[in-house]
């Protein structure tokens, strides 16, 4: 093996390692070693909670009332207070509040639709429902997720948890191949590391539960922006708020199964890779407006960090190990590089083939350009994000 492969191999397996389990094992074991301040903090609260859910619609016509089937039939007969539905209509052009209307009268829980004013974006259509619920609980719902029936039963003893200020449900794509379920067992594995010490920094935004109480005062220090991710920086803000606010993450046992599934993935390419523009924009402006200002008086936050840090680089660590690769191959006696390029080109074609993978390709894409959409964003400073609904 040449010096040249041996670097390369080394840079792409810290990196990957630095991007899954290396920063959780870490953080795990520092977590062991911190004295807990209010140890009379946790127990079960008293009595049963109360919950609204809030779900963010624009132009959700397909996909709206396969939602709100799936959230009733959870929340129905529940131990929860007097559960209710707000679907948040942000300059909806279709007949998406025409179907909530529809749904709300035959629905047993009570289903309202509030339509946004001003300008459209997600993140102030989420503060205007926050603000104005009641409720001991809030839980944020993308369109087109669908949760297991055993959701609300089984995040119920987490949520008359004290410490307890967030729950994330375990999430999959409805239509997820092979690879794609490997994918998600992975970020569940990793999740569930997490939880250690003290919960993932960063959640899967399709469903989240949240302590109200705690959401309103974490909404006042983000200040007045708009974020493009709420699921990395509300989660964050939250532990960074009190090191021992405990984030859970909700699973089952049987990695093949998860609560909540999502049916509004779309497959094209192009969306895929706005999408995908959208969260490395969003992960950008996270590092550089709020984990590089706060966590590092937190060294586990830090650490439950790093790994958000690496994954947005995984790109350059995927194409350091297959340079490496390559580089090996080539150190063979009577390897060329007309014997590599055939599989070269195979791996191509299996990508083109592949929905994942195509899809993989533009998150491939879309993180090759985070280095310079930040070194730009540290050179223009801090502005006011926007929010691409597509």
């Amino acid at each position: 093996m040449t010096l040249l492969a041996s670097v390369f191999l080394t840079i792409g397996l810290l990196g990957l390692l630095g991007a899954t389990f290396l920063p959780g094992v870490l953080a795990a074991g520092l977590a062991r070693f911190r004295p807990h301040p209010r140890p009379a903090a946790s127990g079960l609260s008293a009595g049963p909670v109360s919950l609204q859910i809030l779900v963010t619609a624009h132009n959700e016509e397909t996909t709206v009332a396969d939602t709100l089937q799936s959230l009733v039939q959870a929340v129905a007969g529940s131990a929860l207070v007097a559960p209710s539905i707000i679907v948040g209509l942000d300059h909806c052009t279709d007949r998406t509040e025409a179907v909530v209307q529809t749904f709300a009268q035959a629905s047993p829980v009570p289903v309202s639709c509030q339509p946004k004013q001003g300008s459209p974006g997600k993140w102030r259509m989420l503060v205007e429902l926050v603000r104005a619920a009641r409720t001991d609980w809030i839980a944020l719902v993308d369109c087109g997720s669908r949760w297991d029936p055993l959701l609300v039963e089984h995040a119920v003893p987490h949520l008359q948890t004290q410490e307890v200020q967030a729950v994330s449900p375990s999430y999959m794509p409805q239509k997820a191949g092979l690879l794609e379920r490997m994918h998600w067992r992975l970020e569940h594995a990793i999740r569930a590391l997490e939880m250690l010490s003290g919960g993932p920094i960063s959640v899967h935004g399709a469903t989240v539960f949240y302590r109200r109480s705690t959401l309103l005062v974490a909404l006042d220090r983000l200040e007045d922006r708009d974020w493009l991710n709420d699921d990395l920086v509300i989660p964050a803000m939250i532990r960074l708020m009190d090191g021992f606010n405990r984030v859970v993450y909700l699973r089952f046992s049987d990695p093949s199964r998860a609560y909540v599934v999502d049916r509004g993935l779309k497959p094209a390419a192009s969306v895929e890779y706005r999408r995908r523009r959208r969260i490395m924009h969003g992960y950008t402006q996270w590092l550089q407006l709020l984990i590089a200002q706060h966590c590092f008086r937190q060294p586990v936050i830090a650490l439950h960090a790093s790994r958000r840090v690496c994954r947005m680089l995984w790109s350059y660590w995927v194409s350091f190990l297959a340079l490496a690769v390559i580089l090996i191959c080539l150190d063979l006696p009577g390897v060329t590089v007309w014997h590599v390029a055939p599989f070269i080109l195979a791996a191509g074609l299996v990508m083109a083939a592949n929905n994942f993978l195509r899809r993989m390709g533009m998150a491939y894409l879309s993180a090759s350009m985070t280095p310079f959409h930040l070194f730009r964003r540290l050179v223009a400073g801090p502005d006011r994000g926007t929010i691409a609904w597509q």
